[in-house]
């Protein structure tokens, strides 16, 4: 936590950059809705976000705050895991393998290990060891001269168990996710995402459903102040009449 703190203090160090620098970085930000951005900020840039791995229907509360340690590569943690009894660790990594002024690839992955023994109140397992993973593949797409974006990511899920009294221990490989944004700049400095996508009922572990859902994003960019780029949005899931609101945004 002392980490990130610092590298918060030193990100607010640099907020007076020049203007023509701060409108590149925003130019080439993706405003994501059921995807995530595939481009990295600069050094020590610092932000709260949806947890790779984790998706829209996920709760906000299980947002990561993040930092660029090195250009190109992000880590982070999920805050509020830390606080439950039966957290033992979970980091996120996120690294922005090709860059250009029309397109950005980026691998993220996310790992939680719950302490065992973990007790599920709902079906009465204790499991002795519960760790879940995830692997993303996104892509944001960004026409010169457009005030369209576009973006494309999927998610790959497993969940590795160990359940007190069996003898055996297994993987459960969850249904892949697949999400579509499309982002409009309605302003200089502000972005209304449309996205749609299958996605995991709690976007947690690899025994959930998948389900289609849709919803929409605004983000607003205020250079210079300590949160820079606020994003709110709401998202729909048809087939249990569910909305869930979220909230992301960049720091200084």
């Amino acid at each position: 936590m002392m980490i990130f703190l610092i590298i918060l203090f030193l990100s607010a160090g640099r907020a007076g950059a020049e203007e023509v620098a701060i409108e590149n970085s925003f130019k080439h930000s993706f405003t994501p809705h059921s995807t995530v951005s595939a481009r990295t900020g600069e050094w020590g840039s610092v932000a709260l976000q949806r947890t790779p791995g984790t998706n829209r229907k996920t709760s906000a509360l299980m947002s990561s705050l993040t930092a660029v340690v090195i250009p190109r590569l992000e880590i982070g943690t999920a805050l509020l895991l830390h606080t439950s009894p039966y957290h033992n660790s979970n980091f996120n990594v996120k690294v922005n393998f090709f860059r250009s002024d029309l397109m950005n690839w980026a691998l993220s992955y996310s790992n939680i290990l719950w302490r065992p023994p973990y007790y599920d109140t709902g079906t009465s397992i204790i499991y002795e060891k519960l760790k879940i993973e995830s692997l993303s593949l996104v892509t944001n797409i960004q026409p010169e001269g457009s005030l369209w974006s576009y973006g494309v990511s999927t998610t790959f899920s497993s969940t590795y168990v160990e359940v007190e009294g069996l003898p055996f221990k297994f993987t459960e490989e969850a249904q892949p996710e697949y999400n579509l944004d499309i982002s409009y700049e309605w302003s200089g400095r502000e972005d209304i995402t449309l996205g749609l996508g299958m996605l995991r009922d709690q976007g947690l572990t690899a025994f959930e459903k998948t389900r289609f859902g849709f919803g929409v994003s605004y983000a607003l960019y205020r250079p210079q102040k300590l949160f820079s780029k606020p994003t709110v949005g709401l998202h729909y899931t048809p087939d249990v009449g569910s909305f869930l609101w979220s909230f992301a945004t960049t720091f200084y």
